[in-house]
């Protein structure tokens, strides 16, 4: 194994549109580089945190466990060897828009094994939910352009979706 040192450090504030903190363990942060580096962070009570991370270009994704809350866009962050970037204060935003669906076989079977994810194009976001037990899905998420796609969650998998990823304005 090749292991990088964490020589760099990421830290903010994450709080609701009306000033108060999210509830515990509902919002975690990640950041990602394209080499595969993927560094995380909790909260704290007061909605805090910092991540130490190796020095590079990371993209940031926000995750809310509350489908109602939604990050703003974020562009990629570098950081170099021994900086300590502050994003400020991230406030939240409420989802105004509902993606609904049903994925289904062609006999009519639900997908229940299906990871449904929007992608919004020009920025890296995207938004994660999988099917219920009856293939139903709800994507909460603020406006704008999205691509959605589905793919099968379980391993081995034994379905593929073969269509384009329809476009949802």
């Amino acid at each position: 194994f090749t292991v990088a040192s964490i020589d760099a450090r990421v830290q903010g504030r994450i709080l609701l549109p009306d000033g108060t903190s999210p509830a515990p363990n509902v919002i975690s942060m990640n950041l990602s580089s394209g080499r595969g580096d993927n560094f995380h962070g909790d909260l704290d009570s007061q909605g805090f945190f910092s991540i130490g991370v190796s020095s590079g270009t990371y993209n940031v994704f926000i995750w809310s466990q509350d489908p109602i809350w939604v990050p703003p866009d974020l562009p990629p962050l570098t950081l170099a060897r021994g900086e300590t970037k502050n994003l400020g204060t991230i406030t939240l935003v409420r989802a105004t828009k509902v993606i609904k669906g049903k994925g289904l076989f062609p006999d009519g079977k639900p997908v229940t094994d299906a990871g449904v994810n929007a992608y919004r194009e020009g920025v890296e976001r995207s938004i994660f939910v999988t099917t219920d037990s009856s293939g139903n899905y709800a994507l909460f998420m603020p406006g704008g352009t999205w691509r959605i796609s589905i793919s099968p969650q379980a391993s081995p998998a034994t379905w593929m979706y073969l269509e384009p990823s329809p476009t949802i304005i």
